[in-house]
């Protein structure tokens, strides 16, 4: 199982979405949770910690960020995600 593959398989995983932006070679993942111990079970999970291992070498820069929206909305466009990480508001 892939990194990719893999939060569908996790207890508390409401959705995932994966961009690549080939040429560039910039990856982002997008995930949402049920509630911050699922996600903080995933991260820590073998084929998560093996995948960023494998991708140490290869990743430039990382960033990470933790947004609460509510319940009700549960999706965030990817210009919306991607402006979170450009913000100030980012929770690293």
């Amino acid at each position: 199982m892939t990194v990719v593959e893999s939060p569908a398989a996790q207890h508390g995983i409401v959705g995932c979405a994966v961009r690549w932006e080939v040429p560039g070679e910039k990856l982002w993942t997008m995930t949402v949770w049920e509630d911050d111990a699922s996600r903080e079970a995933y991260v820590r999970s073998p084929v998560h910690l093996a995948a960023i291992q494998a991708g140490k070498d290869s990743m430039r820069q990382g960033r990470f960020a933790w947004v609460e929206i509510p319940t009700a909305q549960r999706r965030l466009s990817w210009p919306e995600a991607l402006a979170v990480l450009d913000s100030e508001a980012a929770r690293y």
